[in-house]
């Protein structure tokens, strides 16, 4: 499943799935801010256009981030596994 994601400082991607992988279209570089499950955040800088990050997070935040185009791809909780 894909979804187009609007960075947000308290809004998850989706309440219910994982992020499996992020890709940004951002022309040239830009900066993304993520944050993963336990709570701590991370910032990935100049991230290229087209680019793909392998990083299960729960939201993009607002703050840090001036990357556009954000895509998630994720797949449903039902079908996670753990490890």
């Amino acid at each position: 499943n894909i979804v187009a994601v609007t960075p947000s400082d308290t809004v998850e991607i989706l309440s219910e799935t994982e992020c499996e992988y992020l890709r940004v279209g951002t022309p040239g570089t830009g900066t993304l801010t993520v944050v993963f499950k336990d709570g701590t955040t991370y910032q990935f800088i100049n991230v290229q256009a087209g680019e793909r990050l392998e990083v299960q997070c729960v939201r993009v935040n607002a703050t840090g981030t001036n990357a556009s185009n954000i895509t998630a791809y994720f797949r449903p909780k039902a079908m996670q596994f753990n490890a």
